[in-house]
């Protein structure tokens, strides 16, 4: 049983997020070929604040798409597929500026 636990939690995951933009964008296509773009091998480390030693490491990313904008809320609704060891919070905080999404 215990390999089987162990298995299932490396195995990769979907997430399902609600992204707020500090500035409303025209449509979300901005924010959708933003998504699109954030599919591939990603050089990740850990948050300051991890259980795990903060070392560069290589994530992927297998598919990740907005299923809808608001433009009046400037919310957007994403779902994304990747390896379980991704951090989310990292990915959306640096890969989200660094594209220049918000």
């Amino acid at each position: 049983a215990t390999r089987l636990v162990k298995s299932q939690q490396s195995a990769g995951k979907e997430y399902v997020g609600i992204v707020r933009l500090h500035n409303a964008i025209e449509g979300g296509t901005q924010l959708s070929r933003a998504l699109e773009t954030l599919t591939g091998a990603l050089f990740q480390r850990p948050p300051l604040i991890a259980a795990v030693k903060r070392q560069l490491r290589v994530r992927t990313i297998y598919e990740s798409k907005m299923i809808e904008y608001d433009p009046e809320r400037r919310l957007g609704g994403s779902s994304g597929l990747w390896g379980a060891e991704l951090t989310q919070r990292t990915l959306v905080s640096n890969e989200f500026s660094r594209i220049r999404v918000w």
